[in-house]
């Protein structure tokens, strides 16, 4: 089950990555195979419904394919994942967050956000971004604001290590 979840969100973030803005990461490949979420519920966010039983193919990192499951054929060499009795939905992102350590980054990811504001912004915080964008560090995509002014101070100073 734990994999399924793992599974879910990291394809969302992969197919959402190149829509998402900002900067494009180049050091992530998408030579992969093929993956087809099967008999999935899909939340949008143009209908106020849930479409049941539905097929998503991504493929270079991007859906391909969403329908009905007796309608959408999955590629030959496909990585299927059963979706039964699951959801998948559209990544979520973040506008007002205080990044303190590097393993917040990962919390965000667990709970499908992709995207993040850090408010307070550190000069690790710079070297954090970079290197998400640069695939060498697992977050979510950065946007971060400089230091407050007059503050008192934060956790993540003098974090250095990650």
């Amino acid at each position: 089950m734990r994999r399924l979840t793992r599974s879910l969100i990291a394809l969302t973030f992969c197919s959402l990555l190149p829509a998402a803005g900002g900067h494009a990461s180049h050091a992530l490949s998408f030579a992969a195979p093929p993956s087809a979420i099967v008999d999935v519920n899909v939340v949008t966010m143009d209908v106020d419904a849930v479409l049941p039983r539905q097929t998503v193919i991504i493929a270079a990192g991007r859906i391909v394919a969403l329908g009905p499951v007796d309608t959408v054929a999955v590629p030959a060499g496909a990585t299927v994942i059963d979706g039964a009795g699951r959801y998948l939905m559209p990544a979520l992102t973040d506008m007002h967050v205080h990044v303190e350590t590097p393993a917040d980054l990962r919390f965000y990811l667990a709970y499908g956000v992709t995207t993040v504001r850090n408010m307070n912004g550190r000069p690790q915080h710079l070297r954090w971004r970079d290197e998400i964008a640069q695939g060498t560090r697992v977050g979510p995509r950065m946007v971060t604001a400089g230091p407050c002014m007059g503050e008192l101070p934060c956790a993540c100073d003098g974090v250095t290590a990650g």
